[in-house]
């Protein structure tokens, strides 16, 4: 009861709610710049969650043959780069 009770307090105190509002529409922003990529068939967002549909042909959105592992090798790729995903309650 404790940690639920001060968890909200934090949300209220850093106002988070609307803090991730600002952000999510920021994230949106740069999404934008993906969408032309030619292997983004889509990219749907709620918040900071994001899926982004990687196709092997963007006009027909035929997929990635699953074996390739495509999906894999991306998020491996921007791990090297030092993308690190924070929890929610971080983004302050």
């Amino acid at each position: 009861m404790r940690a639920a009770i001060a968890s909200l307090e934090l949300f209220e105190k850093h106002d988070l709610v609307h803090a991730v509002e600002r952000k999510a529409e920021q994230l949106a922003t740069m999404l934008e710049e993906l969408r032309p990529l030619p292997n983004v068939g889509d990219i749907r967002q709620r918040g900071f969650m994001v899926g982004i549909e990687l196709v092997e042909d963007e006009p027909t959105r035929r997929p990635f043959d699953p074996k390739r592992r495509i999906g894999a090798e991306v998020c491996s790729r921007i791990r090297r780069r030092g993308v690190i995903l924070r929890p929610l309650g971080m983004w302050w």
